[in-house]
């Protein structure tokens, strides 16, 4: 619920939490108390206001990743987190995870909105007023764009509003979805270009992050034309490309200017009581409740291209991880794999027979982890990726095959995936190579969903598109792990046997929208009703 104050709407705005790497000279280090819009009459007020919107990205710090964790990616059996109410399928509108990314969203919202609002008002020199300006456009558009795919109609506020405006009714999302792409068209055209930024405004929006959401948002919605569009302006910047080492993208190891990244959350190592640091190396390494699940691993194809159900595929089930795409091994902590070091520096191995009281699919997560460490309890600074340019490459490949002209564009649409495919460290063959060059529209469809599944896995966008898809039936299926009993400290005597631990049907009521938080129906009176199953 968004808790707002006649006239003098209060903003709680922690500026010692912002996620930028570092304060700029005008921001202090400690957290200030409100800033109210009545008082906005400098440039330093704007900025607190528009460093509050960034800052709610990072109110739940388990977000967007802990999505996948509702999927067939993953799960975590935990109570207290939330998730595993959404995975069975048994949420209500009083289940923490959907009040959590509402408040998110509409916190931001509501911060992106005062400097919409009062910037006008204020003496800025007219470079930085627009890119202030963009900046908040693009802010808003992202929580609305986030609000809308898991909610579908929300409350639509475009303003700071008072107590007398508490009320307002759901709004139908196709015009939340047209409202969103004019405000990233309007911020692409005042943001910088990608690259532009330097010391600590390193991590603010640009122009390629405005065309890279638009691309999103366009597609999640059927908008074939504009995905192309937005996609073609965002490769047409030429600023992005592949990151030549996919493990270190994901373990802190990448360049500080990685020409892949878009738009992240951007942390720090060890500032946990500046709310600057996440908590996944805890999770993923410390923990073995958060489990991956053999219903993803058995997706990475082999090396050569082909399924590991192909007969002609060399897939040994006694060797299961032996000559897989690379990106199962830079993705999960696989039995035997190094699984870390001791503090003293020696190397851990994963075994899992010692982790099966909390771990029941033998399976763990390596993205996100910087395995080097042997402080298991440090909090991590990795930066939490949100945008990134593979995903520009397979929206576009996607949205010209859903578009009418297809066929027209087979040549370019291959070319797309193969880009992603062959990766400089993952080089996976391409469409042509393994699959042919004769493949149709239903065979393309289904290689570019493979390749976002394996290529984005734990990045929080499965949910998404299974949602879009409308393939809940399929996916919603039991968690299937490798019984972690078999899975000795003796490698040699390994038995590779998968089980079903916890069973799971599709709910079509609700499977793909999230529910309207009970907190905010009895706040809003002008909200009547919730989504289908709640």
């Amino acid at each position: 619920m968004i808790k707002m104050k006649s006239k003098t709407l209060t903003i709680a705005l922690f500026v010692g939490i912002l996620s930028f790497g570092g304060c700029s000279d005008f921001l202090e280090t400690e957290p200030m108390d409100f800033v109210s819009p009545d008082n906005f009459s400098t440039e330093n007020d704007i900025i607190l206001a528009l460093n509050g919107s960034y800052q709610a990205l990072m109110a739940d710090k388990r977000s967007p990743i802990s999505i996948d964790f509702i999927t067939d990616n993953g799960i975590v059996t935990l109570a207290n987190t939330g998730e595993i109410e959404f995975w069975d399928q048994t949420q209500t509108p009083i289940s923490a995870p959907a009040l959590r990314k509402w408040e998110q969203n509409y916190a931001g919202i509501l911060r992106a909105n005062t400097v919409l609002k009062y910037i006008v008002n204020v003496p800025i020199e007219e470079s930085k007023q627009q890119r202030y300006t963009g900046e908040a456009l693009f802010l808003r558009a992202y929580f609305y764009a986030d609000l809308v795919d898991f909610y579908g109609d929300v409350p639509f506020r475009t303003e700071p509003e008072g107590l007398e405006k508490k009320d307002s009714p759901r709004v139908d999302k196709s015009i939340i979805v047209d409202a969103i792409l004019a405000d990233l068209t309007q911020a692409a055209a005042y943001l910088p270009n990608p690259g532009t930024y330097s010391g600590s405004d390193v991590g603010r929006a640009t122009k390629g992050a405005a065309l890279a959401l638009k691309a999103k948002v366009a597609l999640y919605n059927g908008l074939w034309e504009e995905a192309i569009s937005a996609c073609q302006q965002v490769e047409e910047l030429g600023y992005y490309s592949l990151y030549p080492d996919f493990y270190a993208m994901f373990s802190g190891e990448a360049a500080e200017n990685n020409p892949e990244v878009i738009f992240d959350i951007q942390y720090m190592q060890n500032q946990a009581s500046k709310g600057m640091s996440h908590q996944w190396k805890t999770f993923f390494n410390s923990w073995s409740s958060y489990m991956a699940l053999q219903n993803l691993e058995k997706e990475y194809y082999m090396a050569n291209g082909k399924p590991i159900d192909d007969p002609s595929s060399g897939y040994d089930a006694s060797r299961p991880w032996e000559g897989r795409d690379p990106r199962l091994g830079y993705t999960f902590v696989l039995p035997y794999s190094m699984d870390g070091h001791t503090v003293a520096g020696a190397v851990k191995y994963y075994f899992p027979i010692q982790k099966r009281s909390a771990n029941f699919s033998s399976l763990r997560i390596r993205k996100w982890v910087d395995y080097s460490d042997g402080s298991v309890n440090s909090i991590s600074g990795n930066n939490i990726i949100l945008l990134r340019y593979a995903d520009v490459l397979l929206m576009h490949a996607e949205a010209l095959l859903e578009s009418g002209t297809w066929a027209n564009n087979k040549a370019e649409i291959l070319r797309l995936v193969n880009l992603v495919r062959q990766r400089p460290g993952v080089e996976m063959p391409t469409i042509e190579e393994s699959e042919g060059e004769d493949v149709g529209r239903s065979e393309l469809r289904d290689i570019i969903r493979h390749e976002r599944r394996v290529e984005f896995a734990f990045e929080g966008t499965r949910l998404s598109d299974i949602r879009r898809w409308e393939i809940g039936a399929e996916a919603f299926t039991d968690a299937i792990g490798y019984r972690p009993e078999l899975l000795t400290t003796n490698e040699s005597n390994a038995v590779y046997e998968t089980y079903a631990f916890r069973n799971r049907n599709f709910n079509t009521n609700k499977g793909y929208l999230w529910p309207i938080p009970e907190e905010e129906i009895q706040a809003n009176l002008a909200l009547t009703g919730n989504n289908p199953g709640y």
